[in-house]
């Protein structure tokens, strides 16, 4: 869930903001409702606006070093984008999303290896950009079995059909998992799904992770 207030005190508005999905960009949303009622003339930041900067250098996938999920970033046109939502540039590599803010980390010609996102409500988090990874057959079948977490008290099963691996969860739950990075996948429900292997590389263990659960593990049955 996501939730947003603001006063705007001179100008006699409030803006309440409930959302019950944790996708929803409740500071975004309310800044464009209190736009429509101030002309625009809503303060998000102290710093220069007409800062110029390329997005196409700036797009790609990152993944979370806390949880291991991750955002993909886009450029449309002169704007870097993510879930549609523009980023508004302040610095050459600094960008505005919302209450944070995501400072890239450029490593020379390679272009950013990472960004820092800093806001007011969870801290700093690191992104690390991942490269996209199609898994062939052989490795996707490596992955299938069963995995159990007895903290949890759950097991997952994890099948190979022909559109990729999912998972099921009894009585009756399928969740179908998409490739995001090396060995690891996400799903709308579970978050941050990754295999582990090992020191033989034989994949032993699952990882979930999300806004809420940063590093479950499930231990694999033996077969």
């Amino acid at each position: 869930y996501r939730a947003w207030l603001a006063r705007y005190p001179k100008r006699g508005l409030s803006v309440a903001v409930l959302c019950n999905a944790a996708s929803a960009n409740a500071v975004q949303l309310g800044r464009d409702v209190a736009g429509i009622f101030l002309n625009g003339a809503v303060g998000e930041s102290s710093k220069a606006t007409d800062v110029k900067a390329d997005p196409a250098a700036f797009a790609g996938r990152y993944r979370s070093r806390r949880d291991h999920t991750t955002m993909l970033l886009e450029a449309a046109g002169r704007d870097l984008r993510w879930r549609g939502q523009a980023l508004r540039a302040i610095a050459s590599n600094e960008f505005v999303m919302g209450e944070e803010v995501l400072a890239f980390e450029v490593d020379g010609s390679a272009g950013p290896a990472r960004f820092r996102m800093k806001g007011p409500y969870f801290g700093e988090r690191v992104f690390d950009r991942v490269a996209p990874w199609t898994p062939s057959r052989a490795e996707l079948e490596a992955m299938a079995g069963e995995y159990q977490s007895e903290e949890a008290e759950v097991t997952l099963r994890v099948t190979l059909e022909d559109a990729g691996l999912v998972i099921f969860r009894r009585p009756g739950t399928r969740m179908r998992l998409t490739p995001r990075y090396q060995n690891g996948f996400e799903n709308d429900e579970l978050g941050s799904v990754r295999f582990l292997g090992d020191a033989s590389g034989r994949v032993n263990e699952m990882s979930l992770g999300s806004a809420r659960v940063w590093d479950l593990r499930l231990r694999r049955n033996s077969r």
